[in-house]
C-alpha cells in the first residue's frame, strides 16, 4: 500500500492547501514515507519530494494555522523529521505565542481545527522556551471557555463554529465529546500539558471536573457523540468521535487523576466500540486502522487480554482486507485514506513503538 503511495502523483483535486496538508495532503505522506524507509530505502525519495512540494507550496496557498488543515501541521512533520531551518519554526513558535496572548480565544478549541492542535505542535517544542511559555495560555484559554456546572466542566461548541443547519437545530451550540472537535482531545491535551509540567494543579483541577462531568451523563460504560442540553446524540465510533477516542481520553485522565477505577472505565468505553467490521472502513478516523492503533496503545497501557483479543482480530482482517486494492481507501492521506492505513499496518508489525500517532494523542501521555 505504501509502495502504491510513493508511486502515485499528488492529489491537486483537493485544492491548493488541503493537498499539502497533514490530514490528507503531502505533509502526512511524508510522514508515512519517512517510516517506511527502514524497510524501503526507496521511500526516502518519496519522503524527500513530498517535503518539496509541501516548501514550494507555502510560499503560494495561504494556510489556516491548525493541526490537521494548516500551518500546525506541516509545521508538526517539519520538527518531526527535521526538516525545516530552525528560525522558520522559530518563527512559528512566536506567531502562535502571540495568537495566544489575547485575552480570549473565540476560536474553536478541538484538535481538526483550535486550540488543542496549537496545542500538539507546541508540546512537541516544548524544549524551546517561547513555545512553552505559551502553553501557559493554552491552560488559560480552556479554562476561560470552559462551561460550569453541578456535575463538572464541559466545553460547549459554540453557535459561531456551526453551519446554519447545525445551528438551527442548537441554538446554544452543543457538547461535543469526540476527539477530532470536542472533549476526549480537549482532556488528552490537558492530561500532555500536566506530563510536561505545565501549569500542573490549574491542568488537574480541570481534567478532574471534566471527568465528572461525563460520569453524570455517561450510559453504562458508553458515551453519546455528543449532548445539547436535554438531548444527546448516539455512541459515536472510531478515534474521531467514538468510545476510542474517549477511552484513550479516559486512560490519560486516570495516569493524572492516579484512578484505578477510571482506567476500568476506558477499557470498557474502548471493548464497547473495538469490533473489526469486515466490510467497514480501513481508516484512521474511524476504521479498522485506528481500531488497530488506539487498542494496541491501550492494550500496552493497561495488560488488559480482552484488548490484545481485539487487537489480533482486527490485525488480521485489515490485512485481509488490504489485500484487495478493491477494499483500499479512496483518499491517499493519512486521516481517512491509504496512508493511515499503511501505518497502523506497519505499527503492528514492529516491535517498537511508533511516534507518529502523537499528533493524534494516541500515545501515552508518559
Amino acid at each position: 500500500m505504501a509502495t502504491a503511495l510513493a508511486s502515485s502523483g499528488p492529489d491537486y483535486d483537493l485544492g491548493p492547501a488541503a493537498a499539502l496538508e497533514l490530514g490528507d495532503g503531502d505533509a502526512g505522506l511524508a510522514l508515512t514515507f519517512d517510516a517506511f524507509t527502514a524497510r524501503d530505502p526507496a521511500m526516502e525519495d518519496a519522503c524527500a519530494e513530498a517535503l518539496d512540494r509541501v516548501a514550494l507550496g507555502v510560499a503560494q496557498t495561504p494556510f489556516h494555522p491548525w493541526l490537521l488543515g494548516g500551518t500546525c501541521g506541516l509545521a508538526w512533520v517539519w520538527h518531526h523529521l527535521d526538516a525545516a531551518q530552525p528560525e522558520v519554526l522559530d518563527g512559528l513558535d512566536q506567531a502562535l505565542a502571540t495568537m495566544l496572548a489575547a485575552p480570549r480565544w473565540d476560536a474553536p478549541l478541538g484538535l481538526l481545527d483550535g486550540l488543542a492542535g496549537v496545542a500538539v505542535l507546541l508540546l512537541e517544542r516544548a524544549a524551546f522556551p517561547v513555545a512553552r511559555a505559551a502553553l501557559g495560555d493554552v491552560v488559560r484559554h480552556l479554562e476561560d471557555r470552559a462551561e460550569h456546572s453541578e456535575p463538572g466542566a464541559c466545553w460547549r461548541r459554540s453557535s459561531t463554529e456551526l453551519d446554519p443547519a447545525t445551528l438551527a437545530s442548537f441554538p446554544r451550540g452543543y457538547v461535543d465529546l469526540g476527539m477530532l472537535r470536542g472533549t476526549a482531545g480537549l482532556i488528552t491535551t490537558l492530561c500532555r500539558l500536566h506530563a510536561a509540567d505545565i501549569e500542573r494543579p490549574r491542568v488537574a483541577t480541570l481534567v478532574e471536573s471534566c471527568v465528572r462531568w461525563l460520569q453524570a451523563h455517561a450510559d453504562g460504560p458508553r458515551l453519546p457523540a455528543w449532548i445539547a442540553d436535554d438531548q444527546r446524540g448516539a455512541p459515536g465510533h472510531g478515534w474521531c468521535s467514538g468510545g476510542l477516542g474517549l477511552g484513550i481520553a479516559l486512560l490519560a485522565a486516570a495516569e493524572v487523576m492516579d484512578d484505578r477505577a477510571l482506567t476500568h472505565w476506558a477499557v470498557e468505553c474502548m471493548l464497547a466500540d473495538a469490533t473489526f467490521e469486515p466490510d467497514g472502513d480501513l481508516a484512521l478516523c474511524h476504521g479498522g486502522a485506528g481500531l488497530i492503533q488506539l487498542t494496541t496503545r491501550a492494550f500496552h497501557q493497561t495488560g488488559d487480554p480482552r484488548l490484545a483479543s481485539r487487537v489480533v482480530t482486527a490485525v488480521e482482517g485489515l490485512t485481509a482486507a488490504a489485500s484487495d486494492r478493491d477494499r483500499w481507501p479512496r483518499k491517499r492521506g493519512l486521516l481517512v485514506g491509504r496512508a493511515g492505513t499503511a501505518l497502523a499496518l506497519l505499527a503492528a508489525s514492529e516491535p517498537h513503538e511508533p511516534a507518529w500517532d502523537r499528533l493524534l494523542l494516541a500515545s501515552s501521555v508518559h
